[in-house]
Formats: structure tokens, C-alpha cells, sequence
């Protein structure tokens, strides 16, 4: 209801509440990767909690798509830490 009300506004729905605020990552050192997850704990729905295969696929296509050239430990690493990273905010939001 409260949707459709905006929409006659013609007006935004958000509230500013903290659950719609983004969360800036910046927990790597390839900003690709870092846009990649970032993308992937602030998209809409009410499933935004990412588990660890999540982030795995979403690094690794990162590196895929831009050429990182990093082997797949190092992947591996990267979404571990990015995933640890990712949940404590997500908890604090």
C-alpha cells in the first residue's frame, strides 16, 4: 500500500531507515572484486544475506571478467576474509 501511495506521489519509498542504507566494501585490494561483492550485499529483496558460495562465485567471476589472473587458493583466500567481512556488517545492519 505504502508502495502504491509513493508511486501516485510520484515520490521515493525509502524511508532511510538503516536495513536501506548501502554498505561501502572496500575489504580487498582489487576494486573489481570489491564492486562485485558490494553489489552483492546491497541489492534488493528480502534475501541479501549472502552465504560463502555466493561470494566465492561473485569473486571469481570478478577475476574471470577482469583478468586478475590470480590462482584459485588466492580466490579462495579472498572470499573466506571477504565473506567474514561481509556477514559481520550485514549482522550490524
Amino acid at each position: 500500500l505504502f508502495g502504491r501511495l509513493c508511486e501516485l506521489k510520484d515520490c521515493s519509498s525509502l524511508t532511510g531507515r538503516v536495513i536501506e542504507q548501502r554498505i561501502p566494501y572496500r575489504g580487498t585490494r582489487y576494486p573489481e572484486v570489491n564492486r562485485r561483492i558490494e553489489r552483492l550485499i546491497n541489492k534488493p529483496g528480502p534475501d541479501t544475506f549472502p552465504d560463502y558460495g555466493d561470494v566465492l562465485r561473485a569473486v571469481e567471476k570478478a577475476a574471470a571478467r577482469h583478468s586478475l589472473g590470480l590462482p584459485r587458493q588466492q580466490l579462495q583466500l579472498m572470499a573466506q576474509d571477504a565473506f567474514r567481512d561481509v556477514g559481520i556488517r550485514l549482522q550490524e545492519r
